[in-house]
């Protein structure tokens, strides 16, 4: 991972963070209320965990033309 694409990697939780954008629910509506007691309890996410709605054998396109452009952003 290049400059570029980790410090698009950092932005993409934060832009879910703070604005509108729908969220992909991939946990089945009955297992959230223990995948919430999960998330609040001490316990962190294991290793290597990989997230179902991102690809497996590439990186996510880039959002923005160059890393000059993130830095304003």
């Amino acid at each position: 991972m290049n400059v570029h694409q980790m410090l698009e990697h950092l932005l993409f939780p934060l832009n879910f963070a703070i604005t509108e954008n729908p969220i992909i629910l991939v946990t089945p509506v009955e297992k959230l209320p223990r995948q919430r007691e999960f998330l609040m309890s001490e316990f962190g996410m294991p290793k290597n965990f990989k997230t179902p709605f991102l690809p497996v054998d590439k990186t996510v396109p880039l959002i923005k033309k160059s890393c000059k452009i993130l830095k304003i952003y």
